[in-house]
């Protein structure tokens, strides 16, 4: 805000707490009141009371204490030019008659002094400040401010598979992505297959391909049979520009060869070869299955990918269906 240039003005900062009376008395300590620079004053003021007690620690050594009988009900202890600096404080005495509640209303203020330009900055600390609304006044300007209870941080949880399966597949890329492969690698071991398909299905390709090949050969095999075929065909591509070739026929001789065999039709045809010519040095037969139900899902391409590999391969391979 904004006043006249040179301009002194009275800032005071306020605020309410109802106390409650417990056998006819009233008590409320404040630990680390901040008192600014003189100028200033500290007003303490209480409502639906016999008498007001006001203890102040002094030095760190001993207690200050003041006290004043109310009039109708209400107390109050003022003083002025306190030396600046932080206060414990204790504020009790004697409720009123009947009474089941006492308000007490602090008010600390100073004065502060304008720039050339009538401008001026002042800060003052919450922290004694109990959560609630407390008065801001400076000049002839007055504004209600909201104090928040400041929660403690928690400390970042580990991440577990635990975690991992409770959250949305969207939630859980993010976190897998925040970590080392290696450590992704493991947490998604042991998540359920299914999960774990649709998180590798959500995530980039290439980090998809690299946790893929950090799983175990069983592990990576029953992902890539939970997944769609069409992310499964890229990701198993990914392995084989990674050079993961033997990753990538074991993980196609351990699904179900029909799963295989959709891989092999949505594939590109020399990532396709490849595999499938690394496939009939593993296991043959195995490749032969696959072969076969490939060529039923599509002929021309699975002639294609066929016509792709060595000779002596594709050899063992068309005798392996013959017989």
């Amino acid at each position: 805000m904004k006043a006249d240039p040179n301009e002194e003005l009275t800032v005071s900062i306020s605020f309410e707490k109802t106390l409650p009376v417990s056998e006819g008395r009233y008590e409320y300590r404040l630990s680390g009141v901040n008192i600014p620079s003189t100028p200033n004053s500290f007003t303490i003021r209480a409502v639906n009371v016999k008498n007001l007690y006001v203890s102040v620690k002094v030095l760190l050594l001993f207690w200050v204490t003041k006290g004043v009988e109310a009039k109708n009900g209400v107390a109050a202890i003022s003083r002025g030019n306190v030396p600046a600096g932080t206060y414990d404080v204790a504020i009790y005495g004697d409720a009123a008659e009947g009474a089941s509640k006492v308000t007490i209303q602090i008010t600390a203020s100073t004065r502060i002094l304008t720039d050339k330009n009538g401008n001026y900055e002042y800060s003052y600390d919450t922290r004694s400040i109990p959560p609630g609304k407390f008065t801001v006044r400076v000049g002839g300007v007055t504004r209600t401010v909201t104090l928040y209870e400041t929660k403690p941080s928690r400390p970042p949880q580990k991440l577990t598979s635990e975690r991992i399966e409770a959250m949305t597949d969207e939630e859980a890329v993010q976190a897998l992505n925040s970590i080392r492969v290696e450590k992704a690698a493991a947490i998604l071991e042991k998540v359920s297959n299914g999960k774990a398909a649709s998180i590798l299905n959500l995530m980039e390709r290439g980090k998809a391909a690299k946790i893929l090949q950090l799983l175990t050969d069983s592990k990576a095999a029953l992902i890539i049979e939970a997944m769609q075929k069409e992310t499964a065909a890229q990701i198993l591509q990914g392995l084989l520009e990674r050079e993961f070739l033997n990753k990538t026929v074991k993980i196609l001789c351990e699904i179900s060869a029909d799963k295989a065999a959709t891989i092999l039709v949505e594939a590109e045809i020399d990532p396709a070869s490849k595999m499938l010519e690394e496939m009939i040095q593993t296991n043959v037969t195995i490749s032969a299955g696959v072969v076969e139900r490939a060529a039923n899902m599509n002929l021309t391409k699975t002639a294609k990918i066929v016509e792709n590999i060595q000779t002596v391969r594709a050899a063992k391979l068309i005798i392996e269906i013959a017989h």
